[in-house]
């Protein structure tokens, strides 16, 4: 199943702290999430919680809690995705089964789990990682015509 997550407008992944909770699509939708630490552009950061509910009430009931702002420090992010509501406890299910969250759902569904697209894909990682492991050739700002030597 195809679902798509929520990214915030011109910065990507969202920081859990500054999702606009005044905003109508936060305030009316309802969904399954994630909840991650360390990098916000891929998923080798700790994913922190996954679940389901009214997103408005999840960012409140997360922006709270002990466990979650524990990782304050090394950012938290947040993203979501509108889903059937007939669907959630499988789609919860699965996506608790493929990340492995540090704080599970103590009453997690007892549903068959219900595959869905996920907000990162293995190619889009691939290329993320790429991008971030390529050496900058810029020497400074005031000379970003001129290329570095490379040591080799």
């Amino acid at each position: 199943m195809k679902l798509e997550w929520f990214k915030c407008k011109e910065v990507g992944w969202c920081d859990l702290m500054k999702v606009d909770i005044e905003n109508d699509y936060v305030k009316e939708s309802i969904g399954v999430y994630l909840c991650w630490t360390g990098s916000e552009m891929d998923n080798s950061s700790k994913i922190l919680k996954v679940g389901q509910g009214y997103i408005l009430d999840v960012i409140a009931e997360l922006r709270t809690n002990a466990a979650i702002l524990a990782f304050e420090t090394k950012g938290i992010y947040f993203t979501w995705a509108r889903c059937p509501t007939y669907y959630l406890d499988r789609v919860e299910v699965f996506l608790t089964k493929h990340y492995n969250p540090v704080i599970v759902n103590e009453n997690l569904p007892k549903s068959r789990p219900k595959k869905v697209k996920l907000p990162w894909d293995e190619e889009e990682i691939r290329l993320l990682k790429e991008q971030l492991n390529k050496p900058n050739f810029v020497e400074n700002e005031n000379d970003k015509k001129k290329e570095n030597k490379l040591p080799w």
